[in-house]
């Protein structure tokens, strides 16, 4: 799933962004063992404290989950030095892949379903 974040979030609007990627998620769970989650957030500036309090409190169990892969693309080192900080605080580091490119995530994406091994489902479904 490429997703394309931009924004300061509106908090009054946190519920229903993150009830989106959850149906997505539950849909694209029930047809693959795992889901990617591409985050290309180059036009996304760092969110609010309220907004990193809102994700710990509601949201950090998706990250935790074995069947969920997030990657953030992220052009602006210093960004991605931000996020990794932000990862760092709420425990998640090794849980969140940070890149600068689509290119270098997709990569990381296409090896990580190899390594795993993910095989044909019953009815024909593949990763």
């Amino acid at each position: 799933m490429l997703l394309y974040m931009f924004g300061v979030w509106d908090p009054d609007l946190y519920p229903y962004h993150f009830s989106d990627f959850w149906d997505i998620f539950c849909e694209r769970r029930q047809q693959w063992d795992f889901v990617y989650f591409v985050i290309d957030a180059n036009d996304m500036p760092i969110q609010s404290e309220e907004f990193r309090n809102y994700v710990k409190t509601n949201w950090l169990h998706l990250v935790e989950r074995d069947d969920f892969r997030l990657c953030i693309v992220e052009q602006k080192t210093m960004k991605r030095a931000i996020w990794s900080s932000i990862h760092r605080l709420l425990g998640v580091q090794d849980r969140i892949k940070l890149f600068k490119s689509h290119d270098y995530a997709l990569r990381w994406v296409e090896a990580s379903i190899n390594a795993e091994k993910i095989s044909v489902k019953p009815g024909g479904i593949k990763d």
